[in-house]
């Protein structure tokens, strides 16, 4: 993962994501009541954040990244920055907690949920999950590990009485094997730099698959 040398290209290229966070928004519509603090991990360059700002203009609204990403976040309304490891850092209590497309990254995701569980009534987000990018796993043998579907559902059902979950998969279609490369390239996402430059120029899909999982757990 090399999203800090990628901000520039990643506004742009983020087309699932975008997707994902226009969707992942729809959770945040049937809130039986409007949160008055927010906090979003994982805001990067505010992609969601702006989702969110938009769904609750009111809201006093902390944004965090482990990656200063403040220089993308300028007109858009919040609260404060954080920036700091989301999995060791101290948390404040929340009305909602959410994130869209980073969970999938953290070392222990199980272990936070736990953490974070007592500081909220209100847990909405979005990771990818086990097959996604399939091709590049195929072809590269390299080791994307993702959380698993059944034990983030165990462990958030201990804590929240209501929990949903919701699956999509994406798929993107580009001219070429190299520009399916270069588009993950300029999102930062994949470790095939590290590959030898035979097993690049023989990759030889045109699409990228996508999967998707979203989860809102809450107490009311």
């Amino acid at each position: 993962m090399t999203f800090e040398k990628h901000f520039k290209s990643y506004e742009e290229n983020a087309i699932v994501q975008k997707k994902v966070a226009k969707k992942l928004a729809h959770f945040l519509t049937d809130l039986d009541k409007s949160p008055k603090t927010i906090l979003e991990i994982g805001c990067g360059t505010g992609i969601f954040s702006r989702e969110i700002v938009e769904h609750f203009p009111k809201a006093s609204l902390s944004l965090n990244d482990i990656f200063d990403t403040s220089a993308f976040l300028s007109g858009l309304h919040y609260q404060e920055f954080i920036l700091h490891n989301a999995e060791t850092m101290s948390l404040k209590s929340y009305d909602l907690i959410t994130s869209s497309g980073c969970f999938q990254w953290f070392y222990d995701l199980q272990s936070f949920l736990k953490k974070i569980a007592p500081k909220t009534d209100c847990l909405i987000f979005s990771m990818f999950l086990e097959d996604n990018l399939k091709e590049i796993k195929q072809h590269f043998q390299i080791s994307l590990d993702y959380p698993s579907v059944s034990d983030t559902i165990h462990n958030l059902r201990k804590s929240y009485p209501c929990v949903e979950y919701q699956e999509e998969i994406f798929t993107l279609e580009f001219p070429s094997p190299l520009a399916a490369l270069r588009h993950l390239q300029a999102t930062g996402v994949t470790g095939i730099g590290e590959t030898n430059i035979h097993k690049i120029r023989s990759y030889p899909h045109k699409t990228l698959t996508y999967r998707v999982g979203y989860f809102k757990a809450k107490r009311y």
